[in-house]
This record gives C-alpha cells, structure tokens and sequence, in this order.
C-alpha cells in the first residue's frame, strides 16, 4: 500500500476511534458531571445533547466545507480546535462554558468523521471500499471500550470527569500529525454533465432513517445502561463502566468478524440478523435479574453494534450509482440528529416514567429498523439485484 494511502486511511480510521471514544463514556460522565456542578442526573445527561447536536451540526456543515477546501487542512484545523476545547473543559470548569466547549468538540468531530469516510469512499473501490468503511466500526468500537475502560479506573481514582475529554484529545494530536504529513488531490467538485449529485434513490433514504433509529437507541443506552446498573445492583463506577466495556469488545471483535462475512452474504441480510439482535437485547437489558445475567446480554448487544453503522452506509451507498461526498453527509446527518435528539428524549423518557420505559423504546425503534430493511429489500428482490 503506497505511504500517502497509508497515512490518509490511518488518519480516518484514527478518527472513528476518537469518536467512539466520545459515544461510549456519557453515561460514564453523567454523574460525575451532576456532582461537579450539583446538577441532577437527567441535567447532566442532557448537557450531552450540546455535544451530539454539535456532531449534527458538524456533520450539515461538511458539504459545504468539504467542496471548497483541502481535506487534509480541514481535518487538521478541526482536531486542533477539538484539542484546544479539551484542555478547555479541563482549564475552566465552569457550568456555563460546558455547552459551549461540548458543542465546538461536536463540531469538529462531526466535520471530521465525514471527511474521514469520504477519504475512504474516493481512495479506495469495490468491496476494498466496503472492508475499509467496516473498519471504520471496529477502530470506532474499539474507541468504545478503550476510553470508557480508561475513564472508568481514573474516575475511581478520583481524576475530573474533563480527562474523558483529555484522553480524545491525546488521539487528535496524531491525527492533526498525519494530516500534515499526507497528500489528497482528490477533487470534491461536481464534473459538468455529473448527475451523481442529483441521484437520491429509495434505498439511500431508507438507510437515513434507519440510521437515526439506531443511534436514538445506541445512545440511549451506553448513557442509561451505567446508571441503571449502578441503581439496580448498587454496583461501583468500575463495576458500570465494565459493562460498557464489554458490549465493545464483542463489538470490536465482532467487527473485525464481519468485514470478512458481509463479503459472502447480502449486506441486507446481515444487517436484518443484527438489528434483530439489537430489538431482544434492549428488551431485556431492564429485565435480568443479576448483573452478571447482564454482562452476556451486554456481550449479545456488542454484536448487535458491530458494524452496524458502517453497514448502513455501504448498503445506502450502494444503491446510487456513483456515491459522493453529498451522499456521505447525508448518511451522517441522520445518525447525528438521532444523536441529537436521545440525549434529551431520552432524559424526558427517564424522568416522567423510567429507565425500562426508555428501554423499552429502544426494543420498538429496532422493530421498526427491522421491518424496513427486510421490506425494503424484499421490493429490491422483485425490482432486481442491488447494485454492488
């Protein structure tokens, strides 16, 4: 693999692992955050929408700073903004400036994870393109159970909850390191006479809406599920944290397994199998008796988001003809709403009638999910193979 190759998808990949990094401790930082500044934990928890709503925002802002200027520039200018706001959380604790800090973070993640797949999408072709897009997922959950195990031993070792922040920050200076070092030629601009652009089939719009309902129920449950352990089974931090961090090592590990299975099967049947997975799991997540019951469930639930969100995008991606960085942002803009929108949702949920009922949401949201992709592709079947 030629060097400036290496670095571009070493960057993008680094990039999804900074961002489950951001995903997975929330609800590790809730209460740490609620007893910093006396808050209650669904105000804590909702301080998170500020930084969801900055990935959304990042994410509508992508189109247009990703046609006018340099990826590799942008990129860099985003994680030493990210980089400068971390130290910020840490520097200044002050209540009013959180959301200020959570959302330029959100920002610049946002920009930087759009830029980050259609580096991937324009470098690489076919189903190498695929293979990469997948693993994407698993340095996103392996971001996902490093940080959250990271955050958890330093929050019992009584750290400030800013070093979950801290700790992003570290991966961004090499990221901005090899968006100085890498070249990227690659020109973002619509050719005369390209209809890509314009090309907004069905199946591209069905994988937007089913990767809002994923990350509505994904971070509904890595902020609630710590808290609900800690409430149900009076376990520690470690103990909560620990369950996270189990749901991303069978996602990671799940990760790495699928890129290799979504070559031989449909990705629509693949993607059918886990969201099913996903809908038993956030059912019984409230229902087991015993934190050790859990745990496996914890474990099942991993492999419901292995891959999962990358999946989505490939299969959306492959029903246009040429996809493009329009088509890209697009995918993210609704994940990134759905993130908006759990964080406060969800604490509404919790707070007028309970974790279970919030849980219990999530399990119909995947019901949902699952009957659109097995419809969706049940009319592509009689319509004709999908294009690959």
């Amino acid at each position: 693999m030629p060097t400036n190759k290496l670095s571009l998808t070493s960057m993008s990949l680094l990039i999804s692992f900074t961002l489950g990094g951001l995903s997975s401790q929330i609800g590790l930082l809730v209460s740490p955050i609620a007893e910093a500044f006396d808050l209650t934990q669904t105000a804590a928890a909702a301080q998170f929408s500020w930084l969801t709503g900055g990935i959304l925002a990042g994410n509508v802002l992508a189109a247009p700073t990703l046609r006018y200027f340099n990826i590799r520039y942008l990129v860099a200018c985003c994680y030493l903004v990210l980089i400068a706001c971390s130290v910020g959380l840490h520097a200044i604790p002050v209540i009013h400036l959180v959301p200020v800090f959570f959302s330029i973070i959100g920002i610049a993640a946002g920009i930087g994870v759009c830029a980050a797949s259609t580096i991937i999408a324009q470098i690489w072709e076919a189903r190498q393109r695929q293979s990469v897009l997948v693993a994407q997922d698993a340095f996103f959950n392996s971001g996902g159970m490093a940080f959250p195990t990271l955050i958890g031993f330093l929050l019992a070792h009584h750290f400030a909850w800013s070093w979950g922040f801290l700790n992003v920050a570290v991966i961004g200076v090499v990221i901005v390191v090899l968006a100085a070092v890498s070249r990227y030629d690659v020109a973002q601009q619509s050719q005369p006479g390209d209809t890509s652009s314009s090309d907004w089939p069905l199946g591209l719009l069905v994988a937007g809406a089913c990767l809002f309902s994923i990350i509505v129920c994904f971070v509904t449950i890595t902020i609630w599920l710590p808290i609900h352990v800690e409430g149900a089974f009076g376990a520690s931090p470690e103990q909560a944290a620990g369950v996270i961090s189990r749901i991303f090592i069978t996602a990671f590990i799940g990760s790495f397994l699928f890129t290799f299975i979504v070559m031989k099967i449909s990705i629509q049947r693949f993607i059918a199998a886990v969201v099913f997975v996903g809908c038993v799991c956030a059912f019984i997540f409230v229902k087991v008796p015993s934190i050790n019951a859990l745990e496996f469930v914890a474990y099942a639930y991993g492999f419901a988001i292995a891959a999962v969100y990358h999946s989505f995008i490939a299969w959306g991606l492959s029903y246009t003809k040429t996809p493009n960085y329009k088509h890209v942002t697009f995918l993210y803009v609704c994940p990134g709403v759905g993130g908006t929108v759990a964080p406060f949702a969800s604490s509404k949920i919790v707070e007028n009638f309970s974790i279970t009922a919030a849980f219990l949401v999530c399990s119909i949201l995947y019901g949902v999910v699952l009957v659109a992709v097995v419809v969706l592709g049940a009319y592509h079947a009689n319509r004709g193979p999908v294009a690959e």
